[in-house]
């Protein structure tokens, strides 16, 4: 399996996020809030589809259903996104929980994967059981191997290497290359799609996909926050469940579908959109709190 520049850029996110914690063992010291966030990566998905679905039985978008159906599915079945574990660390949230949502889902993915794909072709109106039968036999435990555990593990393992000290020293630079690399990420996913959509662009595909990816996005990270004060994550916990329950990973999303409808290409928009919505409300969060801790400071 050939190893592609957005794979690339998730491994240096997820290395520099996981090499930033100082002991592995306090990765599970929140369990209840990491068994929390894993099953809201997995359900709030699946909830969400089974009212957009009805939704656009009723408005007369059934059409289009077939696309979207695979994109939400892909989704709902992908790891929380490795960009999360940034943008946690950059908001001083709870870090090592940031990671451990992004290792847990992943780690279990060929259990949740089944079972996320499951109710997706339960809870949406009209039968997708011959994709979701496509996804399961698409091989994509490689691609979640390669671009998200094994990236992951080196970090933990090279911060002793490393030294402590030297590694919290470069935190400020870290950010930084954080960003950049996220802005390169949001760049290879929008290349993906992009120049066949202002080939031969379809308005109703347009519209439909960006509202559900708005919606979805929204409502994830509004539940990931209110997940977070619920359980007692403090402000720390709470962001990170922000950030991690709000991101899916569609690079990942991305890398299981295509090669699974090498012909049908139209679900990547979704997934697209979702990768740029999601990174816009992340920034737009992080921008806001960054701006109101200044003002407090003064």
């Amino acid at each position: 399996m050939a190893v592609s520049p957005t794979m690339l850029l998730l491994g240096v996110l997820l290395f520099t996020s996981s090499i930033s914690i100082p002991d592995v063992r306090v990765i599970f010291s929140s369990r209840r809030l990491l068994l929390a966030g894993v099953a809201a990566n997995v359900f709030l998905p699946a909830l969400f589809l089974a009212v957009t679905s009805l939704m656009m039985v009723h408005t007369g978008a059934g059409s289009l259903m077939p696309d979207l159906i695979v994109a939400l599915a892909l989704l709902s079945a992908s790891p929380v996104a490795g960009a999360s574990t940034a943008y946690t660390q950059n908001a001083d949230g709870d870090l090592s929980l940031g990671v451990g949502l992004v290792l847990a889902s992943s780690f279990l993915s060929p259990i949740l994967m089944p079972l996320s794909l499951g109710m997706v072709d339960f809870m949406a109106a009209g039968n997708h059981t011959a994709s979701m039968k496509a996804l399961l036999g698409g091989g994509s435990m490689l691609s979640l191997v390669l671009g998200v555990m094994v990236p992951s593990l080196f970090g933990l393992l090279m911060r002793p290497v490393i030294g402590g000290e030297r590694v919290d020293a470069a935190k400020p630079w870290i950010k930084c290359a954080n960003t950049g690399v996220i802005l390169m990420l949001n760049y290879s996913n929008a290349s993906t799609m992009l120049p066949d959509l202002l080939v031969s662009p379809d308005a109703r595909l347009l519209s439909w996909s960006f509202a559900l990816m708005v919606g979805m996005c929204l409502s994830d990270f509004v539940a990931g926050w209110w997940i977070g004060s619920v359980l007692g994550g403090g402000r720390a916990g709470s962001l990170a469940l922000m950030f991690g329950v709000g991101m899916d990973n569609n690079v990942a999303a991305l890398l299981l579908g295509a090669p699974v409808f090498p012909g049908r290409t139209t679900f990547l928009l979704p997934l697209v959109f979702y990768g740029l919505v999601q990174q816009t409300i992340a920034a737009t969060l992080l921008s806001l709190m960054a701006r109101r801790q200044r003002s407090e400071m003064t």
